[in-house]
């Protein structure tokens, strides 16, 4: 899961050049640890599918749907992300 978003995020970089399929996987507006761990984990899942077919080049990427002001007061999918996917609030 660790390489897997970390990849989203090298990917994020360079979107604007990417010509293959991008599909977002967007969270609930409310941002909540649930919210949060189903965005990630069903892109995830996606990706992990996607993969087993070689010639799919599909990027998929999690959203959490919240304001980066907003998500420093999730505490919980802070929490979550710095401790379980080993993203830290400077990630």
């Amino acid at each position: 899961m660790d390489n897997y978003l970390e990849n989203c995020r090298k990917h994020l970089v360079t979107l604007s050049e990417w010509s293959e399929p991008i599909e977002l996987v967007v969270g609930n507006e409310s941002c909540d640890l649930d919210s949060a761990v189903s965005a990630v984990g069903l892109a995830f899942i996606k990706h992990t599918e996607y993969n087993k077919v070689e010639s799919n080049n599909r990027l998929v990427i999690p959203v959490l749907n919240t304001t980066r002001n907003e998500l420093q007061l999730k505490t919980e999918v802070i929490f979550w992300f710095e401790n379980s996917v080993h993203l830290s609030r400077d990630d």
